[in-house]
């Protein structure tokens, strides 16, 4: 059976920023959530379906800039999706795209350019990893939502909407 896997990254920067390095990989599917903390000892991941928000353009190119072989049969990203059918093909952040289609997510977590901060200051403040981890997850989850949501009303077609995180009830906590 094909896995669907989710994938997000959180950097010091943009892509376009050479000194830009990655700082964290999390990874989410019917296996669980996995976040990997770079420079990681994997340098190659292989997927069936890979789901990413904005990964074209973001995550697949610093992932082999940093080294890192991505596979995958099937890549949907998210974004162009999300602009096209939700902003009138005018950008749309992933947290504004989930709430237009109804998902609800945590308050008060960090921002990227807060993760990039912390990053770029070696997480000198012994929380400021775990709140790069929790904005890693709740981007997943996010992207999980979006995704679901966007099978539902056919605006990705060709992949299979049956998906179970085993170990991770994310009902409850609202992230569907």
């Amino acid at each position: 059976m094909a896995t669907t896997t989710f994938l997000d990254i959180e950097t010091t920067g943009l892509p376009d920023d050479p000194t830009t390095s990655i700082s964290l990989l999390g990874l989410l599917d019917d296996q669980g959530f996995s976040q990997f903390r770079f420079p990681t000892r994997f340098t190659e991941f292989k997927f069936d379906t890979l789901v990413t928000y904005n990964g074209s353009a973001f995550d697949l190119p610093l992932l082999e800039k940093a080294g890192v072989a991505i596979r995958f049969e099937k890549h949907v990203d998210l974004f162009p999706i999300a602009c096209e059918r939700l902003n009138n093909g005018a950008f749309v952040k992933q947290t504004e795209a989930a709430r237009r289609v109804g998902l609800r997510l945590p308050e008060g977590c960090v921002s990227g350019a807060d993760c990039a901060s912390f990053a770029k200051g070696g997480f000198a403040h012994p929380l400021s990893y775990a709140a790069v981890c929790l904005h890693n997850a709740v981007d997943l989850y996010a992207s999980r939502g979006l995704f679901l949501k966007f099978v539902e009303r056919g605006w990705v077609g060709g992949v299979s909407p049956v998906l179970h995180v085993r170990g991770v009830n994310s009902e409850e906590r609202g992230f569907v």
